[in-house]
């Protein structure tokens, strides 16, 4: 936590003065006598530089980096995953294997749904015709069977085949 807060906090020292100096610039140095306008243009600013703050990508990461490492200190360690570990994809080589999942969604969506299409055709099948095969209460449900199904598919040791209770039956 302490090191994080030493990166967040010279990243704000180095980038926060650039984002918001012309805008300060006019509040401080702008020849407005008036005060309640100086007070309003005082509020405008400050909504104007939380928008500027907001739209900075690398400003909501660091932000987004200090408080999930502060929900991680206080709340659960589940968060400090996302909050240290999210770093790495910064690094240039990453960012490339993330992008030739992230181009090509819409077929990979795609395939998944075709491969969920082909696994309900094939729990069709095994909840009419294999129900009896299956360990007592696996598949008494459509949904359980599918989703018994669709845990077993890929799992060590043969797949659905090693999952039902007696596949010598048939043979």
């Amino acid at each position: 936590m302490l090191f994080s807060s030493i990166v967040v906090s010279i990243f704000c020292i180095k980038k926060a003065p650039l984002l918001l100096r012309d805008m300060w610039y006019d509040w401080y140095y702008g020849d407005i006598d008036n005060k309640l306008i100086k007070f309003a243009w005082f509020f405008y600013t400050v909504i104007k530089s939380v928008y500027v703050c907001i739209m900075d990508f690398d400003f909501v990461f660091y932000t987004c980096y200090i408080v999930f490492c502060v929900l991680g200190l206080f709340l659960h360690p589940f968060f400090f995953g996302w909050g240290l570990l999210v770093d790495f994809l910064r690094i240039k080589l990453l960012k490339n294997v993330i992008k030739a999942a992230w181009i090509p969604r819409e077929s990979l969506s795609l395939t998944f749904l075709l491969f969920l299409l082909i696994e309900y055709y094939f729990t069709l099948i095994a909840f009419v015709e294999l129900s009896a095969m299956y360990e007592p209460g696996k598949c008494d449900y459509l949904w359980k069977c599918f989703l018994n199904n669709f845990d077993y598919t890929f799992k060590e040791g043969g797949g659905l085949g090693s999952f039902l209770s007696n596949p010598d039956v048939y043979i």
